[in-house]
C-alpha cells in the first residue's frame, strides 16, 4: 500500500498458469507465475456520506450509492457486472455525518492498448484482491468474494498468485514459492480473441461427472507431468520444465476433444505448429479457447527467433515479465 494524506493506493499482479490447468480444480497442483500487469485501486474519502465507485473503463461515470445493514442502495443502477462486483465488497455502512469512501478501479494493463479486448491475465482476481484490501478486508475474504463472483467456480490459483507474487506451486490453497529455471525462456502471445473461462470449466466438470473412470486415467497422467515440472523448477532444469509443459499442452489438447470444448482454437493449432517447427513449446495458459498462450524455449536466441516468426504471422507478443511482488 502507498498512502498520501488522503489517498491510499493498492495494486496486485495478474498471472499466467504454466502447468496444471483444469487439474488444479480437482485438487492437483499447478505452477502459476505473477506477471507485471497490475490492477490498481485508490481509496479516498468522498465529500458527502455516499460511497462512490469509478472505473478506468468509464472514468467519467461516478457510480454513487449508500449502504445500510449490508445492503446497497444505488443512486443510479450500474451495469450488472459492476453492480455484482461492488455489492460483494466489504463497504462500511453509510454514516449520518461521516464521509463516504471512493474507490477508483484501474485495470487498463489487462487490455490490449487502445482496445476493449481483455487479455485473460486474471484481472478479476487481482482487482477483487486490491479492492477488498482497500476496504480493510484480508486475503481470506478476498478469496471468498472472488469465488462467489466467479459463480463458485475455479480453484483460487489466480488470486493466490496475485497475493504472493513470483512463481508459486499452488494446491488446494496451499502455496510454495519456486524459481523459474535459469535456462527457461518464455513469452506470452495474444491469440486474437477473448474466451469465457466459465464455459470451459462447466464443460470439464460435466464431463468428469459423466466419465469418472476416464477422468481418473487422465488425472493420473496429469499428476505425473505436473509433479515432474515442479521437480524441474526445484532442480533448475529448464529442459525438464519445457518437456513437461509440452506434454501437458498435448494433454490439454486431448482433453478438449473429450469434453467437447475447443481448448485449442485454430489459432492455438497454428501457433502450436509454428512452435513445433522451430523446436519451441506452445501451450495455452489458462482454460484455452483463445486468450493467452505461452511460447517457451531453452535459449534466449531460440525464443527471439520464434517470437519473430509469430509476429510475422500477425500475432501480438505481449512482452510480459515476472513480477516478484504480490499485493502491495
Amino acid at each position: 500500500m502507498i498512502q498520501t494524506a488522503t489517498t491510499s493506493n493498492f495494486s496486485a499482479p495478474g498471472k499466467l498458469v504454466l502447468i496444471g490447468e483444469y487439474a488444479v480444480t480437482q485438487g492437483l497442483p499447478a505452477l502459476s507465475l505473477a506477471i507485471d500487469r497490475r490492477a490498481r485501486v485508490s481509496r479516498k474519502p468522498t465529500t458527502d456520506k455516499a460511497h462512490c465507485l469509478l472505473t478506468s473503463l468509464e472514468p467519467e461515470i461516478r457510480y454513487e450509492f449508500e449502504q445500510y445493514n449490508g445492503s446497497i442502495r444505488w443512486h443510479k443502477t450500474p451495469p450488472d457486472a459492476i453492480a455484482r462486483f461492488t455489492e460483494l465488497l466489504p463497504w462500511p455502512d453509510t454514516g449520518t455525518h461521516a464521509p463516504g469512501t471512493q474507490l477508483n478501479l484501474n485495470t487498463d494493463q489487462f487490455y490490449l492498448p487502445d482496445s476493449d479486448q481483455k487479455l485473460g491475465l486474471g484481472s478479476s482476481a487481482s482487482l477483487m484482491l486490491t479492492a477488498t484490501t482497500a476496504l480493510g478486508g484480508n486475503f481470506a475474504l478476498a478469496r471468498q468474494l472472488h469465488h462467489e463472483f466467479q459463480g463458485q467456480a475455479g480453484s483460487g490459483v489466480d488470486i493466490a498468485t496475485s497475493y504472493h507474487g513470483g512463481l508459486i506451486c499452488f494446491q488446494q490453497h496451499q502455496v510454495n514459492p519456486l524459481q523459474l529455471p535459469t535456462n527457461f525462456f518464455w513469452q506470452a502471445v495474444w491469440t486474437g480473441q477473448s474466451a469465457k473461462t466459465s464455459h470451459f470449466l462447466q464443460a470439464f466438470a460435466s464431463w468428469i461427472k459423466g466419465h469418472p473412470t476416464h477422468w481418473q486415467t487422465q488425472c493420473e497422467s496429469a499428476a505425473i507431468l505436473i509433479a515432474a515440472a515442479i521437480t524441474a523448477c526445484t532442480n533448475d532444469d529448464g529442459l525438464g520444465l519445457l518437456a513437461n509443459m509440452r506434454a501437458y499442452a498435448e494433454w490439454m489438447r486431448e482433453l478438449g476433444g473429450l469434453i467437447n470444448a475447443h481448448i485449442y482454437t485454430p489459432e492455438h493449432e497454428f501457433l502450436r505448429e509454428l512452435a513445433l517447427a522451430s523446436g519451441a513449446v506452445w501451450k495455452p495458459s489458462g482454460a484455452g479457447g483463445g486468450d493467452i498462450g505461452i511460447v517457451c524455449a531453452h535459449s534466449r536466441q531460440k525464443l527471439e527467433q520464434i517470437c519473430q516468426t509469430i509476429t510475422d504471422s500477425g500475432y501480438t507478443i505481449l512482452n510480459l515479465h515476472p513480477d516478484i511482488d504480490g499485493l502491495k
